[in-house]
């Protein structure tokens, strides 16, 4: 697998988009992003249209951003591609309290 994978804020707050793989060699680069928005209310927005790959690692940073948003926001992801909404929908994340899929 290649790690080549981007967290890019966007111009709205506890907004970004993702590109690449996010896997093994690239999930903690995520959680950093997203740490201190957990923290605060309100939803924290991932557009998902750039992201080519997603496994264990990176579903597990998914559940463990909304465990930490509790019950202070959602974690909304937009525009899943087919391989990765396939990937939510087969591990059971899609079915997370506090998680909004949105295509």
């Amino acid at each position: 697998m290649n790690s080549s994978f981007d967290v890019t804020p966007l111009e709205d707050p506890r907004r970004y988009r993702l590109s690449g793989e996010l896997g093994m060699a690239t999930a903690d680069r995520l959680s950093e992003a997203l740490q201190s928005d957990c923290a605060g209310p309100g939803d924290i927005i991932l557009d998902l249209s750039g992201l080519t790959f997603l496994d264990s690692t990176g579903l597990q940073v998914i559940i463990s951003t909304c465990g930490m948003l509790g019950n202070k926001g959602s974690l909304v992801l937009r525009n899943p591609n087919e391989d990765v909404a396939h990937v939510l929908n087969v591990s059971g994340v899609d079915r997370l309290k506090g998680l909004r899929i949105e295509r």
